[in-house]
């Protein structure tokens, strides 16, 4: 999945002041981030979305200053 979002949407990993993107995985937060992003299959994942600082913060709370990635994996 880093592969992918790394060759369409570089600009989603790029670090914007303060800390690194948060990634979430099913509206849980992940402590890895990028890693676990590597981790994912594409075929696992339904649905991918960026969140700016401010629409994560106001969403998730504080701890959000580069934003976050949304993940939404495929249900079987």
């Amino acid at each position: 999945m880093f592969a992918v979002i790394q060759q369409l949407r570089p600009r989603w990993l790029a670090s914007r002041g303060r800390g690194t993107i948060k990634v979430i995985v099913d509206g849980a937060p992940r402590m890895d981030g990028f890693r676990d992003l590597r981790s994912f299959r594409v075929s696992m994942v339904q649905e991918i979305q960026y969140l700016s600082a401010s629409d994560a913060t106001t969403r998730f709370g504080t701890g959000y200053e580069s934003g976050a990635i949304l993940i939404r994996t495929r249900r079987r």
